[in-house]
């Protein structure tokens, strides 16, 4: 157990509200262990994302260049922030590549493919560790397996 001083205790108060504040706070914190803060224009998708997050904007798309750090804000910080503030919401991530989605199962999201079946696929999407979704699947049926209920529209309580 370490030993803390008041004000260490202090600073760590606030560092926490900081990071349950705001996707800023928490993008910031995320990013400095790379060196990394963010950009004019990862702040503009922060401020979006927070807008999906509160209700405000009910569907968002990011239409960017690559390297922009889509990916970075929308697949990775904006769901760990949004959970950790609802932790009994659900978030779908959709990736055109496998590449993303195998990140995130290596980071614990529960991934399931949704492409033509052939065994090909199939053997390698077992070796993965991913579930193969019907190609086409209706969303609100696939949101309903994934939630183990009804699908519900992407609206915070």
């Amino acid at each position: 157990m370490t030993n803390w001083t008041n004000s260490e205790i202090e600073v760590e108060r606030a560092l926490r509200a900081g990071v349950r504040g705001g996707l800023a706070e928490w993008a910031t914190l995320g990013l400095a262990a790379q060196g990394q803060v963010p950009a004019r224009h990862h702040r503009v998708m922060i401020r979006e994302l927070e807008a999906v997050a509160s209700g405000e904007c009910d569907r968002l798309m990011l239409l960017l260049p690559p390297g922009s750090a889509k990916s970075t804000y929308a697949s990775l910080l904006f769901p760990a922030w949004f959970l950790a503030r609802h932790p009994g919401a659900h978030v779908i991530g959709a990736s055109h590549t496998a590449g993303l989605a195998a990140g995130l199962r290596g980071l614990g999201a529960e991934v399931r493919v949704s492409a033509p079946a052939d065994d090909g696929t199939e053997a390698l999407l077992a070796r993965a560790g991913a579930t193969l979704a019907p190609a086409f699947m209706p969303v609100r049926e696939f949101l309903a397996q994934v939630t183990n209920g009804p699908a519900m529209d992407f609206k915070t309580r």
